[in-house]
């Protein structure tokens, strides 16, 4: 028995005890004020029950929930209110509202139970403040609600949440954008990597030359308004002193490829994922570098270009509707054949939260296949082969 169960009964029990003693009263003492009392208390139970469940039935008593925001970001509040009507002659014994659990949000109160009693033909509001603390879905409102006669032991259930959010909303909580410093081991590693996959392509300058070297080459223009920085080569640009561009499509392995792991673990976990690649993409970006992340969604895996800092915004929003997924089920992690049949890239970074067996044998196929993966791991390594990196608390990142 809960709680609550056990302090209704005990309050039943004292109420039932009180009669016993006014019907003893008037059998020994004075059956004047005896009875009188406990018709009074015979007709106090009487009328409690009649007017409540006369009102349940009724359906006088309206209940009107709104939240003041859908989209927060952390540290942040977000406003629960609740409107309680009554339309009757008759005032409603109580209402009572027991809130939904959130990990996502924190609320200054004690206590998820609210009690609200209404006048005729009046109504009442009540507002809770919660604050939001961390990333991703928070769903707040009422799991049931419930009305309670004067003499609290009646309870008849008003409503109970199956799945309806009638009367709650989910509210999507923004992830942080993390300053991490630019000297930070990981990101000074991907720029390196970048770079060297720059001078390794700025060898092949001429057409011909590379033709009939037998190997691919670059077409080159002068950089005219309009194109893509990323197409331009800064070697070829600075020895003749004026930007040119390449032409072909081989000019996006010289971007950062980053995945973000589908598969969630605990949530502080899958939070410190989504962080952590977001402070990467956004310290290359201010580096002078791009990048694009590769997400699966609804429809299967997205890519989002990211060259400067708006972009990396666009991503923060859509990562604050992303759910990762805790189910049980074969999920695919890794985009390996989209890449390939883009020719996107050879290589990139794997931001996860669940470094799991079957996240190591999609990273082995991918390997296989010739595409190089770097883990970056938010959590405990459980599979995955060296090397990989762990991301801390700091964001910071540490090879192993």
């Amino acid at each position: 028995m809960n709680k609550e169960k056990l302090t209704r009964a005990w309050r039943m029990f004292g109420y039932f005890v009180s009669m016993g003693i006014c019907a003893f009263f008037a059998l020994y003492m004075s059956a004047e004020i005896g009875w009188v009392f406990f018709y009074i208390f015979a007709a106090a139970l009487v009328f409690s029950l009649a007017i409540t469940f006369g009102m349940y039935r009724s359906g006088c008593v309206e209940i009107q929930a709104d939240i003041s925001d859908s989209m927060v970001y952390k540290g942040e509040i977000v406003k629960l209110k609740f409107s309680v009507r009554n339309r009757s002659i008759f005032p409603v014994p109580a209402v009572r509202i027991k809130l939904r659990e959130c990990d996502s949000l924190e609320s200054d109160e004690n206590t998820n139970l609210y009690t609200v009693s209404v006048s005729p033909r009046s109504s009442t509001e009540f507002e809770i403040l919660f604050k939001a603390k961390m990333w991703g879905g928070a769903v707040i409102g009422a799991e049931n609600i419930a009305m309670v006669d004067f003499l609290n032991f009646l309870n008849i259930s008003m409503y109970k949440e199956t799945g309806l959010n009638t009367y709650s909303k989910t509210i999507r909580v923004f992830p942080n954008i993390p300053d991490i410093p630019a000297d930070t081991p990981l990101v000074k590693n991907t720029c390196e990597t970048i770079r060297f996959s720059d001078e390794v392509e700025d060898t092949k300058e001429t057409d011909k030359a590379n033709f009939f070297g037998g190997m691919p080459g670059y077409t080159h223009r002068e950089y005219a308004e309009g194109d893509p920085i990323k197409r331009i080569n800064w070697k070829l640009s600075s020895r003749r002193d004026i930007y040119m561009v390449r032409l072909d499509d081989e000019i996006e392995a010289m971007q950062q490829v980053i995945v973000l792991d589908s598969m969630g673990s605990e949530r502080a976990l899958d939070e410190r994922a989504v962080e952590g690649m977001l402070a990467v993409t956004a310290s290359l970006v201010k580096l002078g570098f791009e990048s694009t992340v590769w997400i699966n969604g609804k429809n299967g895996f997205e890519s989002y270009d990211i060259s400067e800092y708006g972009d990396v915004q666009m991503l923060q929003t859509v990562l604050a509707k992303y759910d990762f997924c805790h189910e049980n089920k074969k999920v695919l992690r890794i985009p390996t054949e989209d890449m390939q049949s883009k020719k996107t890239s050879s290589g990139f970074m794997l931001f996860t939260s669940l470094a799991d067996a079957a996240l190591s044998a999609e990273i082995s196929s991918a390997e296989t296949g010739g595409v190089n993966v770097t883990p970056v791991i938010a959590g405990k390594n459980i599979c995955v082969n060296e090397p990989y990196w762990i991301i801390n608390e700091d964001y910071t990142a540490v090879l192993q």
